[in-house]
């Protein structure tokens, strides 16, 4: 998922802290030892698909999409008790290197895995998935001299938005005005029309952020043929997937990452199940600034217990 997991709760900061990979730097307090000096915090650059006419001028206008992001963070590393621009001590410089390397230590390649990077506004806490692509913490005259070297570090964000922290979890089952949801037969057409009063299978998902999000949707087992729709948007677009699920089985449909996945009862391992999504299934987000109503059927011909559970985060591109 292109946010941190519901389960993942953010760390205690104060205004204008940051934390990524368990250290915490920034702050407004002037004794801490890494001094935060920028962070950019804005939307990547557009990635357009304009194509310029040929033998003419102008453009043949194209989608304009975001890419990644990179963040850039600017700091003094320093240790308390030591005046501004005095020459450190033996002592104070050995702490200056420490805060140096566990600084350095946090910054290293972390492969593909994206981890949270936190930060406490004064509107609130936001986060972003990413990981270091760039480090420098030089031995320079402000580190021997000054006791305050300026580190540079740049992380990288598959996906552009900030999300506002925790994410959210929200749970609901299928409808028990009917047996199993809805007693639909396989030829019916999805989304299925829900007869009225019956509400015990549809949750509201907010999006209070400026920009679209995109939830994951977990199913546990049993059911039949989960469908997930989303009613307030125009047309109600669904997704669904033909697969039965038993007691134990999860389904896991990220609408980011458009993925599919089934974990078996007992089983740590999943495995994809794309291949399995419904005629007509399409991958829909939450607006921003939206409130949606989910609904969750099924094609159960009798009771069934399975659950839906969405997880989401309310979007922002800059903060």
């Amino acid at each position: 998922m292109s946010f941190p997991s519901p389960s993942l709760a953010p760390p205690a900061l104060s205004l204008y802290q940051v934390s990524f990979g368990g250290l915490t730097f920034g702050g407004i307090n002037s004794a801490s030892t890494y001094q935060l000096q920028s962070m950019t915090i804005d939307m990547p650059d557009v990635a357009s698909g304009d194509v310029q006419r040929a033998v003419d001028q102008g453009e043949f206008a194209g989608m304009d999409v975001l890419p990644g992001a990179d963040i850039t963070i600017v700091q003094l590393v320093t240790t308390s008790g030591l005046p501004r621009f005095a020459v450190p001590t033996v002592a104070q410089a050995a702490a200056i290197d420490a805060a140096c390397q566990a600084l350095g230590g946090v910054m290293g390649p972390a492969g593909a895995t994206e981890i949270p990077l936190w930060l406490q506004m004064a509107s609130g806490t936001f986060v972003r998935m990413c990981r270091p692509r760039k480090h420098n913490c030089p031995w320079d005259i402000n580190r021997a001299f000054a006791g305050a070297p300026v580190a540079t570090s740049m992380l990288h964000s598959t996906d552009p938005r900030w999300y506002a922290a925790p994410s959210q979890s929200q749970s609901v089952g299928l409808s028990t005005g009917v047996p199993g949801g809805l007693a639909v037969s396989s030829a019916t057409p999805a989304p299925w029309v829900l007869a009225a009063g019956l509400a015990a299978n549809v949750v509201n998902v907010v999006n209070s952020g400026l920009f679209e999000s995109r939830p994951v949707l977990v199913i546990n087992g049993p059911c039949v043929n989960p469908v997930v729709t989303n009613s307030s948007l125009p047309g109600a677009p669904w997704v669904g997937v033909n697969q039965t699920l038993n007691p134990g089985d999860t389904l896991t449909i990220d609408m980011d990452w458009r993925s599919v996945v089934l974990r078996s009862a007992g089983s740590t391992v999943g495995a994809p199940r794309r291949n399995q999504i419904m005629q007509g299934s399409t991958w829909w987000n939450l607006p921003s600034q939206s409130s949606n109503a989910i609904v969750f059927t099924s094609q159960d011909v009798g009771t069934a217990a399975g659950t839906l559970t969405i997880q989401s985060a309310s979007a922002r591109l800059s903060l």
